[in-house]
Parts: structure tokens; sequence; C-alpha cells
């Protein structure tokens, strides 16, 4: 109504992917600031897949997508726990920051919003992506 020139201090974010047809379960959540995302991968010790990953077009584009920091198909596949990035300056999160000095409380206060807004939400993290399974009563082979 043109009353205010701004609206939410942050925008939080799931992506849910049990389920997705020839994949892997790879469930994230994430929080962004004004100027700042922070990704929560939740299950980082496995790698992401689905269709697209196990089709011959990303295995060609694996391949052949070299980069200074390594293949950018490959961060797709294998992400760490926790990335930050600077979407004013980074707008594609091409460069995650999460490592760099002088972040240390951004990132903790984005953490702590994202657990708070988890714990509103009634988002147990694994274990509520787990209880899709027990939901719906699937016999998926990530299910057992």
């Amino acid at each position: 109504m043109g009353q205010k020139t701004e609206h939410k201090d942050y925008v939080f974010g799931i992506q849910t992917s049990f389920n997705i047809y020839d994949g892997s379960a790879y469930p994230i959540r994430s929080v962004r600031s004004k100027s700042l995302k922070l990704i929560h991968n939740l299950m980082s010790g496995g790698e992401f897949s689905s269709i697209l990953t196990n089709g011959p077009w990303f295995k060609e584009e694996l391949q052949n997508a070299e980069s200074p920091n390594g293949t950018l198909y490959a961060r797709y596949l294998k992400r760490p726990e926790y990335e930050l990035y600077d979407i004013v300056k980074d707008p594609f999160e091409q460069k995650n920051i999460i490592d760099m000095p002088g972040y240390e409380d951004e990132v903790a206060i984005l953490r702590s919003r994202l657990s708070s807004w988890m714990v509103q939400q009634g988002d147990q993290g694994v274990e509520t992506e787990l209880s899709v399974c027990e939901r719906k009563g699937f016999s998926h082979r990530r299910c057992l």
C-alpha cells in the first residue's frame, strides 16, 4: 500500500530433496539478510544427485568445466556443511566466503536466526527430512 519501503530483515529457505527422481537426499536450509546468504547443507557428508546429474550432459560438463576453484559442477555435487555468500558483490553465489576473516559475527547471527526459525517452524533438520519416509510409507532406497 506504499506505507513501507522495507519488509523483512531475513528471508528463509528450504530445499527438501527426498524422493527426487533418480537422486539422493540432500536437504538444505538457508537464511538471507540484505547482503549475505548462509546455506546449511544438512547432509553435507553425502553427494547431491538427481536425474540431471546422472545424465550424460552433466557428466560431460563435469569433465569439461574446470575453474580456478575446482570444477563448478563438482561444487554443485559436493558441498561443505555451511556456505556464505555476499549476494550484493556475488549475486550468482560463486565464491564461498565462509572461512574468510571478518565474517565471524555475521555467520554467528545468521546461524542463530536460522536455528530459531527452524525451531519456530518445527523443523528438526535431518530428522524432519527422514520422517518423510515414515509419513508416506516409502520403501525407497534412501528410506531404508
